[in-house]
């Protein structure tokens, strides 16, 4: 009997042990952990990053804060062993191979700034501060985009993933279209309405912003020369950018969905493999 209850047992923590280690249990660790990590790293940033040098003699970094500073250090031990992993000899080679995968860059760069801003943090400058939680908002916003590669083990996200990657492909030349018809528009229309200025890194913001916002009003009341031809450039620029390009753009968008849509089933499987 006690053979037959020591077997028992030995098999129970197997099966525990088992199931523990099963890819879908795993899936769901590395999902759920993240998703906290996500929801510590908001509270931090929203509602407990103060600057240090105002309370520096009675108070230092919050609990929630070393937590995540800790957390974010176990991630970097991870990354490390993933490539250590690597079963190529050359430390060069897992370099290589480790940085091929885009989302692997992404959480190397998520790191970097981290620590970044924890070596601002700990700076007794006022303005540091204010730029380490500038970069922590950047930062924050790469560990939600990180997010998406979670669900790729998901069957109906996952080429859907593969789709978006091929759109920003698309969307990246149609921006660079764009740009050059917004210059051709803002950069003559901005030096009709405006006299000649000293150059100022905020001068190419207000073009993009005329461009974007501000056209019809600066101009429906403009009945001078130089009034007739931005209405001229307004009717070009509206043409091209709101109907001709937006159509080819939503024409791109849909030839990449259809030559993808076809093809689901073996993308997602290859994104498991």
């Amino acid at each position: 009997n006690v053979d037959y209850k020591k077997s028992g047992i030995k098999q129970y923590i197997e099966n525990v042990s088992i199931f523990l280690h099963a890819p879908y249990v795993k899936y769901l660790y590395n999902l759920y952990s993240h998703v906290i990590f996500l929801l510590l790293f908001s509270y931090v940033l929203l509602c407990d990053y103060f600057p240090l040098y105002e309370y520096q003699s009675n108070y230092g970094p919050s609990m929630t804060e070393l937590i995540l500073i800790l957390w974010v250090f176990t991630l970097l031990c991870e990354e490390i062993r993933q490539i250590r992993a690597k079963k190529i000899h050359s430390m060069y080679g897992k370099l290589q191979s480790y940085f091929t995968i885009l989302w692997n860059k992404l959480d190397t760069f998520a790191i970097i700034l981290f620590f970044i801003t924890c070596i601002l943090r700990f700076l007794p400058i006022s303005g540091c501060f204010n730029i380490a939680r500038t970069i922590l908002a950047i930062d924050l916003s790469i560990w939600y985009i990180r997010t998406l590669d979670i669900f790729s083990a998901v069957k109906r996200l996952g080429p859907k993933l593969v789709m978006i990657g091929e759109m920003v492909h698309d969307l990246t030349f149609f921006m660079l279209m764009l740009t050059v018809f917004v210059l051709a528009f803002g950069v003559p229309t901005y030096s009709l309405l405006n006299d000649v200025q000293n150059f100022s890194w905020h001068m190419p913001r207000r073009i993009i912003n005329l461009a974007y916002w501000q056209i019809v009003e600066d101009i429906e009341k403009n009945y001078e020369l130089n009034g007739y031809v931005m209405f001229f450039l307004l009717i070009v620029y509206i043409t091209v950018a709101s109907v001709l390009l937006i159509n080819l753009l939503i024409a791109m968008f849909s030839n990449t969905f259809d030559r993808l849509h076809m093809n689901t089933d073996c993308i997602w499987k290859f994104q498991q493999y």
